[in-house]
């Protein structure tokens, strides 16, 4: 399968702003089918749907208006005359399983997540999500999918391992696997850690709670930049890694206009995070509601400051699975 073009070529040009880098489907027993929004076991409140989708306007604007780097336009428009399959785990607010059915109409696109949405609102026919905890496997046969797709699960997978092997088990041969992972370490884009930290005093306690909230709970905060890209690359059943690193300014800090608009949606998503890392925090980290009010009024103090070049670490990391 040598010869793929690299769907990411076109989006490298950004790179240099940052330091360093830059047939139907068919459905066993048991399941239930919800033509509906995000999953979660708890409910969330309605400030983090919007974050999320928020959130995902940013991937897409740094993407260059597509849903994706990996090469999944290859895979389902490859000719065939079959119905292809598409899975996205972990499909939260389900907006960017929505999309990829709308685009890919003659492809049947699952969204998998812990808990249902009641709402119908915007969803294709071709589109149907599947509540069940991705964690425990997936209740799928082998090599059902031609794609199979993740975004940003690092703080609900302990074992990486079992996760990926599991994916890898549920993609077709020659089909592709997708992981679009981030890390806890949210850091400036410039200067020395020391020097950032003086920047950004309020910035940097607050991650290093969380990072120290992830740990407690047996989560990997390192699951973007290491664990998911080093598992994918020893697979014995994939083949042609990529890896590609794409921050998202968290505010629209940049003099680019790509990335500047970037930094506009994910403002949203950094000013909301905080609260949605509150019980991860709050439960393990041994402080109070009190005390956590104030590592938020010193987050969202330095978020926006000038200097703050704050990043959200992203990598798309991908590969075939061999035939």
């Amino acid at each position: 399968m040598a010869g793929r073009e690299n769907p990411a070529t076109k989006y490298e040009g950004h790179q240099k702003h940052f330091r360093g880098t830059l047939v139907a489907l068919r459905l066993g027993r048991g399941l239930t089918l919800f033509q509906a929004d995000r999953g979660r076991r708890y409910q969330a409140k309605n400030e983090d749907y919007v974050r999320l989708d928020t959130q995902h306007r940013a991937f897409k604007e740094r993407q260059l208006g597509r849903n994706f780097l990996a090469p999944i336009d290859e895979v389902l428009n490859d000719g065939s005359d079959y119905r292809k399959g598409v899975l996205d785990i972990g499909t939260g607010t389900g907006i960017w399983a929505r999309e990829i059915a709308a685009e890919y109409p003659d492809a049947d696109v699952i969204g998998l997540d812990l808990s249902p949405m009641q709402s119908r609102k915007g969803v294709p026919p071709n589109c149907k999500f599947v509540v069940h905890d991705a964690s425990k496997g997936f209740p799928f046969p082998t090599g059902f999918f031609e794609v199979v797709h993740c975004r940003l699960l690092m703080s609900g997978i302990r074992d990486w391992r079992a996760f990926i092997d599991e994916a890898v088990r549920v993609v077709r041969p020659g089909g592709l696997l997708v992981m679009v992972e981030c890390d806890g370490w949210r850091h400036l884009n410039s200067g020395t850690e020391e020097e950032q930290r003086a920047l950004a005093p309020g910035f940097f306690k607050l991650r290093d709670y969380i990072i120290k909230g992830l740990r407690l709970r047996g989560l990997d905060a390192e699951a973007g930049s290491t664990t998911v890209p080093n598992l994918l690359m020893a697979h014995p059943g994939l083949e042609e890694f990529n890896k590609v690193y794409a921050p998202l300014p968290m505010w629209p800090w940049s003099d680019d206009p790509v990335l500047r608009r970037v930094g506009e949606h994910m403002l949203v998503d950094a000013r909301e995070l905080p609260e949605a890392c509150r019980k991860l925090v709050v439960d393990v980290c041994d402080i109070s509601n009190d005390e956590y009010n104030q590592l938020v009024r010193g987050w969202r103090d330095d978020v926006g400051k000038p200097g703050v070049t704050s990043l959200f670490p992203v990598w798309h990391n991908w590969a075939f699975k061999a035939e």
